[in-house]
């Protein structure tokens, strides 16, 4: 499994948030797991939030 993997290379703050998303998967979690993997990948670590990449998604009926 990746996150077992991940626990090698990430930072505490990611595998903490893939954690949180693998236990209680919602959009908004999965948001704040990129966001956390950006920060921790990126030298411009605010340049996201979630308001700016949560997709307005209409309901389908």
């Amino acid at each position: 499994m990746e996150f077992h993997e991940m626990i090698l290379y990430a930072s505490k703050d990611v595998i903490f948030s893939v954690k949180n998303f693998i236990e209680n998967p919602t959009y908004n979690n999965f948001l704040k797991t990129i966001i956390t993997m950006r920060k921790d990948l990126s030298t411009e670590k605010d340049n996201l939030d979630l308001k700016e990449i949560g997709l307005k998604l209409k309901s389908m009926r």
